[in-house]
């Protein structure tokens, strides 16, 4: 029985490099309008008893919702460097193997 044969689309990987840049860029975007945002509303809740409560809560949430985009934005980021890293290296085991036909 013949074990199917592994293919890499060299140019659909490269094409998405930049793509996935665009994602990333995007949500680094997005995180800098929603910091502005945020910043220019202010304490809104207030500082009575419900708000101080809502308070102590927001700020640990939001510090980790803005933690997670920028974790967000750096994986889009590096899984577009590695879809780079896998094209290269696909081709050079190519090469390396028509070389060895020769």
């Amino acid at each position: 029985m013949r074990s199917p044969a592994m293919r890499v689309d060299l140019d659909a990987l490269r094409s998405a490099v930049p793509d996935l840049a665009g994602v990333a860029g995007a949500v680094d975007t997005a995180l800098t309008q929603l910091r502005e945002a945020l910043a220019a509303e202010g304490e809104c809740w207030g500082r009575g008893e419900l708000g101080s409560a809502f308070g102590s809560g927001y700020g640990p949430v939001r510090e980790q919702a803005e933690q997670v985009f920028g974790e967000l934005s750096r994986g889009i980021s590096s899984m577009g460097a590695a879809f780079g890293s896998v094209a290269d290296a696909a081709q050079a085991a190519d090469l390396r193997a028509v070389g060895r036909l020769r």
